[in-house]
């Protein structure tokens, strides 16, 4: 395969761009087509050799529709390769001569050939084998397996839909999840997600603060199948027996509530720290100010809520929901992770304009922090924000040469106001300066409501 085969977007060279019609009931309760678009998030995948779009995702089963919270549901979360007790419908295009490694998936995949024709390989020397064309279906019952696009010429398309399992058992023993390099392609989705992301700082804080085996540590993340998969293949934390990793997802109210519950038996009903690391980062605002992105002003509005929904409503309630526990601890302190994007001196000094929508929602935030701290100051509880700078976790591996230029610009007003800004940080440098800052923070030390910097200032970078 060229370079200029590689897929760079979704759809594949070739390919059109196909379109999603959802249905339902208008409010006269007639049928409708509520949606008419192209899908709700799409990637490149193995560096060029497909990419893929997410035609619908739930989180339930039976599906729920009233209210249309299974649309919801689709549009504000980007789901990993398949969501426990849910379903995935992914579209995969091919590159031309385009093939994935071998992997096996735990869930049910059941895939029918759009265009081209493909190879499907269950061995590692080719021989078993089927060759799918249009029309054809695959259902894979977690079988090690890999994909080709048998044609040098023309890109292939599939439409997977994954489904959840129980767990697999062949000749006594349970099948594992092994996704090898695809991994990286399915647990890295939602930016800024706590331990609801595979990697990143929720992953960076989990192996630091396990590494005092006197600390319980538990990550609340939405899929914890991979979760769990990553820990074992991670050497240093697969041997740490104080890690324990709950599922929800944390829009869902009733999911948190249930979460709370599993980590009042694990901790016996208190815990001393609750580290808020969950948010939503919009790739929608990354690049332009709010000017530019007011041309399109229904996506405007759209990421707008799904920011406010995730980095403010979903915090909110969570501090609600665990603020019992927080109330039986001994350290009672409750941190967001925050940015200091959201920062009004440092956004006008330098007239920083990107990212507006972001930095909106993490301000809102940073004064539910201090409201918190207002009425629980009295109770001994520390309510703060802390920023860990910025900080490399991969959220610009697939910027275009534009957003790369967009991204120059921002470094250069980076440098203006820090001189000394080298670049972005490792995680696990973050998280051990923003560890520094609130495990010496006190209320009586006037922290009580702080917005911060990883220096314990608001000196931002």
């Amino acid at each position: 395969m060229t370079t200029s085969d590689r897929c760079t977007e979704f759809p594949a060279p070739g390919l059109r761009n196909p379109f999603r019609y959802v249905t339902g009931h208008d409010s006269n309760g007639e049928p409708t087509f509520l949606l008419t678009d192209h899908g709700d998030h799409r990637a490149v995948m193995l560096d060029g050799e497909g990419a893929q779009s997410i035609m619908y995702s739930s989180n339930s089963n039976p599906v729920e529709l009233t209210n249309n919270v299974d649309l919801e549901f689709a549009r504000t979360n980007r789901p990993s390769l398949h969501i426990p007790k849910g379903c995935v419908v992914r579209m995969v295009d091919f590159a031309p001569g385009g093939e994935s490694n071998m992997h096996r998936a735990l869930s049910l995949g059941i895939g029918t050939i759009c265009e081209g024709e493909v190879e499907l390989s269950l061995s590692e020397d080719g021989k078993v084998n089927r060759i799918l064309r249009p029309g054809d279906v695959i259902i894979n019952r977690c079988a090690m397996h890999r994909w080709r696009n048998t044609s040098k010429e023309k890109s292939a398309r599939v439409l997977f839909v994954m489904l959840d399992v129980e767990p697999v058992f062949v000749n006594g023993k349970v099948l594992e999840f092994d996704m090898g390099e695809l991994m990286k392609e399915y647990g890295d989705y939602k930016e800024g997600e706590g331990a609801n992301k595979i990697t990143g700082l929720g992953y960076e804080l989990t192996r630091q603060l396990s590494s005092d085996h006197s600390n319980t540590v538990v990550g609340i993340v939405r899929d914890k199948p991979a979760t769990v998969t990553k820990i074992s293949q991670d050497a240093e934390l697969n041997r740490r027996s104080n890690i324990h990793v709950i599922q929800a997802d944390l829009t869902n109210y009733n999911a948190v509530k249930s979460a709370v519950s599993e980590t009042a038996k694990i901790t016996g009903r208190s815990i001393d720290y609750l580290i808020a690391n969950a948010a939503y980062v919009s790739k929608f605002d990354t690049f332009d100010p709010l000017g530019a992105l007011g041309n399109n002003p229904k996506e405007l509005e759209d990421d707008l809520k799904m920011l406010f929904d995730v980095n403010v409503l979903a915090n909110i309630h969570l501090f609600n929901l665990f603020i019992p526990l927080i109330l039986k601890g001994k350290e009672k302190k409750v941190v967001t992770i925050s940015t200091g994007l959201a920062d009004l001196e440092f956004t006008n000094n330098f007239e920083h304009e990107f990212t507006p929508l972001y930095s909106i929602s993490k301000a809102a935030m940073n004064m539910a922090v201090a409201k918190f701290n207002a009425q629980y100051k009295k109770d001994g509880v520390l309510f703060m924000s802390v920023c860990p700078g910025m900080v490399d976790v991969g959220q610009f591996n697939h910027a275009t040469p534009e957003q790369m230029e967009a991204m120059g610009g921002m470094m250069a007003k980076f440098k203006e106001y820090a001189p000394h800004f080298s670049g972005p940080a490792t995680a696990e440098d973050a998280v051990k300066d923003m560890r520094a800052v609130w495990e010496n923070a006190t209320i009586e030390g006037g922290y009580g409501g702080a917005y911060l910097s990883q220096f314990g200032n608001k000196q931002w970078l």
